[in-house]
C-alpha cells in the first residue's frame, strides 16, 4: 500500500488501474500532526472529513473531542489510542458538526 502524500491526486487507481468501491485506509500512526509551538495534537482533515471526528482542543492530560450523531465508534477509539489521553467527547447533530469542522 502506498503512504499518503499531501501532493498526490485524489483521484489516483490502485496499482491494478482501477478507482475501486472503497477508499485506501488512512493511517493515523503516520499523520497525526503535533504543532511544535502550541504542542496542540490535530488530526489529518481527510481522516476527520472521512470519519467526523475533530480535536478541537488539548493540553497534556485530555484532548477535547468533537464528533457527529454518526461517527462510528472506532473512528473515536482509534483517536483515543493514537492520542494517548483522556478524551472529553462532545457529540454534535450531523449539520452542526459540519459547520464546526469548517472552521478547523
Amino acid at each position: 500500500m502506498d503512504t499518503f502524500n499531501e501532493n498526490m491526486p485524489l483521484n489516483n487507481p490502485n496499482s491494478d488501474g482501477d478507482f475501486g468501491d472503497e477508499p485506501e485506509p488512512i493511517d493515523l500512526d503516520a499523520m497525526v500532526a503535533i504543532d511544535k509551538e502550541q504542542e496542540k495534537i490535530r488530526l489529518p482533515f481527510a481522516y476527520a472529513k472521512r470519519h467526523k471526528v475533530l480535536i478541537t482542543d488539548n493540553n497534556e492530560e485530555t484532548a477535547d473531542v468533537s464528533y457527529s450523531d454518526d461517527t462510528g465508534v472506532d473512528a473515536i477509539t482509534e483517536v483515543r489510542r493514537r492520542v494517548g489521553r483522556k478524551l472529553k467527547l462532545t457529540k454534535y447533530p450531523a449539520l452542526e458538526f459540519e459547520q464546526i469542522m469548517q472552521k478547523f
